[in-house]
């Protein structure tokens, strides 16, 4: 009787879960090891994997490793230990299936704070959005990090919407250990649960638990940083800071330094600091430069840019870049294309605004910052270093759930007008 119920109360939810897997399953067959491999960072990653299955992950001679962090190369070596041959298949298996999931938790947190329409047109969205179903059959870090942020911010959520009748933490603490998932796979995310428990405490006051739920979230941070100085003695994490400044389009002199007691990887990481000086310093002298670099790299972020520019490489979603669907059908690029892509993703980001300030009258003001950090932190990343559409996959979760509350205020008054007596 009890799962008659469930079965009732859900359906809408199954049956836009089940439509979603099989669009991905016909996904995976048609593009299958092809697709997996198809992403211009693919052979670098499955390069570390295969070392790091083989020689272990604290071992000094792992290929692309510390220039790209660990996290993600790790995930695909423990599939590689699963099996040699078809790995592959059991991490886009994974990173589908498990995506899924965070959206039926996503679903049922949605639908007990927002309302049985807000979570509907959210689940929709997220379902059936091309940019989520395709890097999910990719070799990206970036389905994984959006699942585990996506679950981080909504067990906050989730957690102070009932605390007036449940004092467990539960909550809290799988939120902290979907930040530290994030910030393993991309210590990047770090930047994420720390402002977020800023924002805790200045809403709900310092307290140990708070304190303690800062700390665990960043585990993953904690772990890729000491498993840099395990193997090369060195703190960073990863080494293409100041290449990401420079694909950025900051081209400055920075003098390089060799010091002969240091080891290749030593003096690697020392110049990316040292040119990350130096661009702090140029900045700092050139604030209107800086206000240029920053504007352009958000415009790439948010705007129709190509993931990458990686020839080849099947990233045309994550910009919304019309071009290369259009390109499958042959039809010929004009600026009327690039002119209405420029109008289409200007128009998202005015209605995720929008949403923004819905959301805003009618919730708690604290879940609207807890939503909108991911957003905040990692365009404040990418503003400052480099803007490419590729890298907002996982806030874009977040910028779908403000979309789906300007939807939903649409069909609200839509259907307000319907049941409108007329005069």
């Amino acid at each position: 009787m009890k799962f008659r119920s469930f079965l009732r109360e859900y359906r809408y939810l199954i049956w836009v879960l089940l439509a979603s897997f099989c669009t991905r399953a016909m996904l995976l067959i048609n593009g299958g090891e092809t697709l997996f491999n198809s992403g211009s960072d693919a052979p670098s990653y499955a390069e570390a994997s295969l070392d790091i299955s083989t020689k272990g992950i604290f071992s000094n001679n792992i290929r692309s490793i510390p220039y790209y962090p660990i996290g993600y190369s790790a995930v695909l070596a423990f599939f590689r230990l699963v099996s040699q041959n078809n790995w592959w298949i059991f991490v886009v298996i994974t990173q589908h299936i498990f995506y899924l999931l965070v959206c039926s938790y996503v679903f049922y947190i949605a639908k007990n704070i927002y309302g049985d329409v807000v979570a509907r047109v959210y689940i929709l969205i997220l379902a059936f959005s091309p940019t989520l179903i395709y890097a999910a059959s990719e070799s990206m870090y970036e389905t994984l990090t959006a699942s585990l942020l996506l679950t981080g911010c909504f067990s906050i959520i989730h957690h102070f919407s009932r605390q007036k009748t449940d004092s467990s933490n539960l909550g809290l603490w799988v939120s902290s250990l979907a930040f530290s998932g994030a910030t393993f796979l991309q210590p990047k995310m770090a930047l994420i649960p720390i402002l977020i428990t800023v924002i805790i405490i200045v809403r709900f006051r310092l307290q140990l638990t708070y304190t303690l739920f800062a700390l665990l979230s960043q585990l993953g941070t904690v772990i890729v940083v000491l498993r840099s100085w395990i193997a090369d003695r060195i703190y960073s994490p990863s080494l293409n800071f100041s290449r990401a400044i420079q694909v950025g389009g900051l081209n400055i002199d920075c003098t390089s330094v060799n010091d002969t007691t240091l080891t290749g990887v030593q003096n690697a990481a020392m110049n990316d600091q040292r040119y990350v000086q130096c661009a702090r310093e140029y900045f700092v002298q050139h604030p209107i430069e800086f206000i240029r670099h920053v504007l352009k790299q958000i415009f790439a972020t948010l705007g129709p840019m190509n993931g990458g520019n990686a020839p080849g490489s099947s990233t045309w979603f994550h910009g919304l870049d019309l071009t290369r669907i259009l390109n499958e059908f042959g039809v010929p690029i004009n600026s009327y294309v690039w002119n209405f892509q420029k109008i289409i993703a200007l128009v998202f980001v005015i209605v995720f605004i929008y949403g923004l300030y819905l959301l805003n009258q009618s919730k708690d003001k604290f879940y609207s910052l807890v939503l909108i950090t991911p957003i905040i932190a990692l365009l404040s990343v990418h503003a400052v270093s480099d803007g490419d559409a590729r890298y907002r996959i996982p806030f874009l979760p977040f910028m779908h759930f403000f979309f789906a509350i300007s939807l939903s205020r649409v069909f609200q008054k839509v259907e307000e007008r319907r049941m409108k007596p007329p005069i």
